[in-house]
């Protein structure tokens, strides 16, 4: 009879033979588990691993701040054309191309948010409406209304993203309630 062949050298060894426990050896493992208390049971030790990776993972996002694309501003606000280009690797005209693609890109994002936050508040207010006077009533108006402030919260931000890009300037929010040039994104 022969026995197993023989590896060659540097060859990885083959896995060791499976040991099956016997029945005294599983009693006295499940009592131990048993007897550790409910920490165990519940996998807090699983918990706490990944709290610690999504730990990890957001401070991991937020530390790269500096490998992050930058906009750069001159000390009157405008947007520094040329040394934004240079940080982006790019031309004058490409990087012109580029916000000119995201503000029409903002503008489209503003009013499909606009329009799903007008949609939402009707909805809101229909079933507000039709719901009888009770504590059901008060739990719709607690549960809709923050989606319906969400989206336009959304779109007022992309309005005022387009309306810095329109404006070749770095804006606020009352600046951009107060100007000249047209509220609505174009």
């Amino acid at each position: 009879m022969e026995g197993p062949i023989p590896l060659a050298s540097g060859s990885p060894s083959p896995d060791p033979p499976v040991r099956r426990r016997g029945v005294f050896r599983k009693t006295i493992r499940g009592t131990r588990w048993l007897l550790r208390g409910g920490s165990d049971w519940a996998g807090v030790k699983s918990i706490r691993r990944g709290a610690a990776l999504i730990g990890d993972l957001a401070h991991a996002s937020r530390s790269d701040t500096s490998a992050r694309e930058r906009v750069f501003v001159d000390e009157d606000r405008t947007l520094d054309l040329r040394a934004t280009a240079f940080s982006q690797g790019i031309t004058e005209d490409a990087l012109l191309r580029r916000l000119e693609e995201r503000r029409r890109q903002t503008a489209r994002i503003a009013y499909g948010t606009f329009t799903l936050a007008c949609l939402f508040l009707i909805g809101w207010l229909h079933a507000a409406v039709q719901t009888p006077m009770a504590l059901s009533r008060i739990m719709l108006a607690l549960d809709f209304l923050p989606f319906c402030a969400l989206f336009f919260l959304i779109a007022f931000y992309n309005a005022l993203v387009n309306f810095q890009i329109r404006s070749g300037r770095r804006a606020n929010w009352r600046e951009y309630l107060m100007a000249e040039s047209g509220f609505l994104p174009r």
